[in-house]
């Protein structure tokens, strides 16, 4: 009888080892054919039990040949002594499935391992291993197998003695744990070499692979050790690690060269690409060993990392001179103008790349009389643009269009040939012998009949004109394309027509015939041929089928394409009406927005994505960002998520560096900032949260002189806890701060009237408040509440002098003071201007003195620290101490000639 065994998915961690192998072995390896055979190990069902034992001729697709019997496990003991039963543990998701191996009822496997040449360590055929046995009783067994209650089997001796080690019993080689316990479907390790027993008979194993509880894989030699180091099995190099486990999805250093095993197979990498799960890309030539440095493969000139990683998207430096390689693919950028970190560069014909110089705020021409117009960044603007209030268009490499004719979206414009302006009159103009005119929006509109063109009016129906200008009718081949248009002219789409007694199908999106691809119309799968002709029905069953066009389609267990939204191996996956698979990212279905992987078609579930898009008036493309929530639709309006809010608009674009007006945002994606509305809300540059609790820096048109206009200036708004900019007077942080009720803005430095009522506010914008200070020689008085009051004049009192930040003091007959002044008892002192002398040193008679910069208090019995780190000691009287010892909290110091205090020991 024989039986079946079921496999199960093995998982190893990707690891970096460095071995000492030659790149010359490796090459003479990869020529060679090995001797022994090895399985190929491929992805499959992860549910399955785990495979014990595999044996093959060669490698092959086992996914055909599954059992649906698997047999039953058996648990693995624990060794003792000197030996290690190994249950490895799997360390990454990479996943492996070998083929089946069929084992007979005797246990042995089909395969039929060859008898060892060479015979393990301490095998003996008969005899026990030493160690403590005790004496046999009368009813032990003698020479015969004996389990107990949980499985596990014994042998008995002659002399009743259990077998422990190796040993040979009815010519099978076995081994017996030091308790005696049989070793059966499991690896055990003797003296530093791993062996596997047969899980049924418990025979050692040979030239075959193995795989141990926790799903690692080994391959057990001629004598039945599991090898290790570089291998070819199966004319595949192989990489085996000192414990015998196989190396899968690890890189290998071999004598300075890194080299990488695949992640299903374990097979070396070898003339080709691949990629890590970070998204690195590396090259591996023939011989396997990873690429670096600048290198030409298939005629492009790319560029690796020491580690074998490839340049993306980066400035790389050689012989002194900087290149640039493509984002994409890799490539390295010639004779083309490109942005990079917010700065332009120009690649020569040989790469070399070169800033480009900077213009900001004006045209430049160049010597073939080009225009081009640079921004306040200095970048060039591209797509449509109003430059001092005249509408324009700059092509991608920014080329203002003059004098021509452009086709942009689909629309058809005309720039004038001196100034550049778009053409926006209704009168016709002509245009290379074409009249045409133009709308508000400067879309042009051809004036004679169609000719040799597709013409829809509700770009839903459509028609195409001959020369002409009649409308096709029948089967047509236009463009290398076969359409077919019926009696009154309309395009078939989506729609089964018969001709000659056979059926046809034209595609519902272009109307193209379609061939040799399956599909579902009106809930039916049917398939056309090569020639277009259409049959029902499809002899595919469960499986993904993809036609010659690079569609793909799932057909179910009946036979039948599937549609809609479908679970397959665990990934959402949506499939059209027609059948098609759809990868084509952002896709509406039901008024809901959804984004489907262009390579695997899976639907993003909680997550953002980032994508690229261009500007409302140009060319260029800016990244902006969409979020899927859990049931896969795009997010619209506010979201609350990880404890911040977002604000998606009807696109699904994140706001982010803009502002919400009123639910509504009003700004180009391109724009910074906005000019001249009120924000309610404002949303983080770089994560698009909104902003709570602080002050946020924007821009806005505020009227200045008349002469002059509406000019962009700088403004704060603050964000409160509830994300609202706040209004009116509010009091942050212990600082009073004034907030246009209308606008949001905060009142910045100078005089201000609010609700009739005099107020200033100092440089940093805050509320002047409980201070009597002068302004452009005009005395005013703020009280607590920061109420201004004009003063005519002060007498006895402090004052402030705003436009010189400075104190002074002015006497009761209007004079202001200077040298030294008591009051209550603090020395103060006002300098020849008037001004208080505060946190400064003074010479004074030839003596120096020092201020308090907070209230100018005179210093005395006390240090002060000067801007150069020295310090002095003033004494009672105020004067710095020179050419003197003292004593001063406990501590002596030494005051030389200057004044200057140092600490005796």
């Amino acid at each position: 009888m024989e039986k079946k065994v079921r496999f199960h998915l093995h998982k190893v961690k990707k690891r970096w080892v460095t071995v000492m192998v030659s790149t010359a072995a490796l090459g003479l390896l990869l020529l060679g054919a090995g001797s022994v055979q090895a399985d190929e190990l491929a992805s499959n069902d992860p549910a399955s039990p785990p495979v014990e034992v595999v044996t093959s001729d060669g490698l092959s697709d086992a996914s055909d040949s599954l059992s649906e019997a698997p047999l039953a496990d058996q648990a693995v003991p624990t060794s003792d002594g000197d030996l290690s039963s190994q249950a490895l543990t799997a360390e990454t998701s990479t996943e492996q499935v070998a083929d089946q191996a069929s084992i007979d009822d005797s246990g042995t496997a089909n395969a039929s391992p060859a008898e060892p040449s060479q015979t393990p360590p301490e095998a003996d055929e008969t005899a026990p291993s030493s160690g403590d046995q005790t004496k046999p009783s009368v009813d032990t067994p003698r020479s015969q197998f004996v389990s107990d209650d949980q499985g596990n089997w014994y042998y008995y001796d002659a002399n009743g003695q259990k077998l422990t080690g190796f040993q040979t019993v009815d010519y099978l080689q076995l081994y017996f744990h030091a308790d005696g316990r049989q070793a059966k479907g499991e690896v055990v390790t003797v003296d530093g070499s791993s062996y596997y027993f047969d899980k049924d008979s418990g025979e050692i194993y040979r030239n075959g692979f193995a795989s141990d509880a926790a799903g690692n894989w080994y391959y057990l030699g001629e004598d039945g050790k599991a090898v290790t180091g570089l291998q070819i099995i199966d004319s595949f190099p192989l990489y085996f690690y000192p414990d015998g486990v196989q190396a899968k999805d690890a890189f290998i250093v071999f004598d300075g060269s890194s080299h990488y095993f695949k992640a299903g197979s374990g097979q070396l990498a070898t003339d080709g690409f691949f990629s890590d799960a970070e998204g690195n890309w590396y090259y591996a030539d023939p011989t396997g060993q990873l690429v670096t440095g600048e290198q030409t493969i298939d005629s492009f000139h790319l560029y690796f990392y020491a580690d074998g990683v490839q340049a993306k998207d980066a400035l790389v430096e050689r012989d002194g001179k900087s290149y640039y390689y493509d984002a994409d693919n890799g490539r390295l950028v010639t004779d083309q103008t490109f942005v990079l970190d917010g700065k332009t560069y120009t690649a020569d014909t040989t790469g070399v790349v070169t800033q480009v110089p900077q213009h900001r705020n004006q045209f430049v021409s160049d010597d073939q009389g080009n225009w081009y117009y640079y921004d306040a960044n200095g970048q060039k603007l591209t797509g449509f643009q109003t430059v001092d209030n005249v509408r324009l268009y700059f092509h991608s490499a920014g080329r203002q269009a003059k004098g021509e004719l452009v086709t942009i979206d689909g629309k058809r414009y005309y720039f004038d040939k001196a100034s550049g302006e778009l053409y926006r009159r209704v009168y016709p103009i002509t245009i290379d012998g074409v009249a045409y005119t133009a709308d508000s929006q400067g879309v042009l509109t051809e004036v004679p009949k169609y000719r040799n063109q597709f013409v829809s009016e509700d770009q839903v129906n459509w028609y195409y004109a001959d020369d002409a200008g009649h409308w096709l009718t029948g089967p047509q081949i236009i463009d290398t394309f076969n359409l077919y248009f019926y009696e009154d002219g309309l395009q078939a789409k989506d729609a089964l027509v018969v001709r000659d007694g056979k059926t046809y199908y034209y595609d519902a999106d272009n109307g193209r015939l379609v061939t040799n691809r399956p599909f579902v119309f009106d809930g039916k799968t049917y398939t056309a041929d090569a020639t277009g002709v259409v049959t029902e029905g499809a002899s595919y069953r469960n499986q993904f089928v993809s036609d010659d066009q690079g569609n793909w389609y799932y057909f179910d267990g009946d036979g039948q394409l599937v549609t809609g939204f479908q679970v397959i191996n665990g990934q959402q996956l949506y499939f059209a009406k027609d059948g098609r698979q759809v990868k084509s990212g952002l896709t509406k279905i039901d008024g809901a927005t959804y984004y489907f992987d262009p390579d695997s078609g899976e639907m993003a579930v909680n997550q953002e994505r980032e994508f690229w898009q261009k500007i409302s008036y140009g060319e260029k493309l800016i990244p902006v960002y969409r979020y899927f929530n859990a049931d896969g639709k795009m997010a619209v309006g506010f979201q609350d998520r990880d404890g911040q809010t977002y604000y998606y608009d009807e696109d699904g674009i994140a706001v982010r560096s803009v502002h919400l007006y009123n639910a509504n945002v009003h700004s180009d994606l391109y724009s910074a900032g906005v000019f001249g509305l009120r924000p309610d809300y404002l949303f983080d540059e770089k994560t698009g949260a909104m902003k709570r609790n602080t002050f946020v820096y924007t821009t806005a048109l505020r009227l200045h002189e008349p002469h002059i206009g509406r000019l962009p200036v700088p403004c704060w708004v603050y964000c409160g806890s509830d994300g609202l900019a706040v209004t009116g007077w509010q009091v942050i942080n212990g600082k009073t701060y004034y907030f246009y009720p209308e606008s949001k803005f905060r009142a910045e430095s100078g005089l201000e009237t609010i609700d009739g009522k005099d107020y200033f506010f100092d440089s940093d914008s805050v509320l002047v408040q409980d201070l009597t200070f002068t302004l452009d020689q005009k005395f005013y008085r703020a009280d607590e509440k920061g109420v201004l009051t004009k003063l005519e004049s002060v007498a006895d009192q402090f004052v402030y002098d705003l436009n010189w930040k400075r104190v002074s003091y002015t006497e009761a007959n209007g004079e202001v003071r200077h040298g030294v002044m008591i009051k209550r008892d603090f020395v103060l002192y006002f300098k020849a201007d008037g001004s208080q002398a505060k946190g400064e040193f003074l010479t004074i008679h030839g003596a120096t003195y020092y201020f308090d910069e907070d209230s100018g208090e005179m210093y005395r019995n006390r240090l002060a620290t000067d801007t150069n780190g020295d310090q002095y000691y003033l004494g009672g009287d105020g004067k710095a101490l020179t050419d003197t010892v003292f004593e001063h909290d406990g501590k002596s110091y030494q005051a030389d000639s200057k004044g200057i205090v140092t600490e005796k020991d």
